[in-house]
């Protein structure tokens, strides 16, 4: 028998990915469950949003939560792919863990399949110390900037956005990819290091 989802999973699945930033929707009975409802299911289905910083965000949190993810399955989530299904969250010992890492290829991960304007930094990053990497991968938005690109999303989403907020609006849009996309890159190249990246 299958294992089924738990309460306390969808917690771990919404903690991750807001300590990522990633933006989402619970569906389906993993959606039910959580308001309360006495269902039982198998899986968590998510709807995220399709964009190269949120397919990033989204690969660094299935990081987190154990998921050992090819680099096929990255780029299809990174691309924004329709649908994805994964079975091989929280299956690993620490043991395959270890022998994981021990065995890993001696270049870093991947980013030519980020968008092009982006490439050039997220190159850069390999030659990062550890230090500057922490340092990005806990990296957040300003409380700020976050109220004005959700008033702008608002105002865009009801047709009241003139060309000066419009031309905001895209510039926060680039800048949030931008910052999402580095602090995924400089989590995975932690972890590729061997460090132990605690979701916060």
């Amino acid at each position: 028998m299958a294992k089924r989802f738990e309460y306390a999973q969808a917690e771990e699945i919404r903690d991750a990915f807001a300590r990522q930033g990633v933006r989402y929707l619970f569906l389906g009975k993993s959606g039910a469950i959580l308001l309360g409802y006495p269902d039982t299911t198998q899986d968590a289905d998510l709807f995220v949003e399709k964009s190269p910083a949120n397919g990033a965000a989204i690969v660094a949190a299935l990081d987190a939560l154990g998921f050992e993810l090819t680099d096929s399955e990255r780029a299809e989530i990174q691309r924004g792919k329709d649908f994805i299904q994964l079975k091989n969250g929280h299956s690993r010992s620490a043991t395959e863990q270890t022998s994981s890492r021990a065995n890993r290829p001696r270049t870093g991960p991947a980013w030519n399949d980020a968008p092009p304007e982006h490439q050039a930094a997220l190159a850069a990053m390999d030659r990062l110390d550890d230090d500057a990497l922490w340092k990005l991968a806990g990296g957040r938005r300003s409380e700020a900037e976050m109220v004005r690109y959700d008033e702008l999303l608002e105002q865009s989403a009801a047709g009241a956005l003139g060309d000066v907020e419009r031309s905001e609006l895209e510039r926060l849009r680039r800048e949030a990819d931008r910052f999402m996309l580095v602090k995924a890159h400089a989590a995975v190249l932690l972890r590729w290091r061997g460090h132990d990246v605690p979701a916060r």
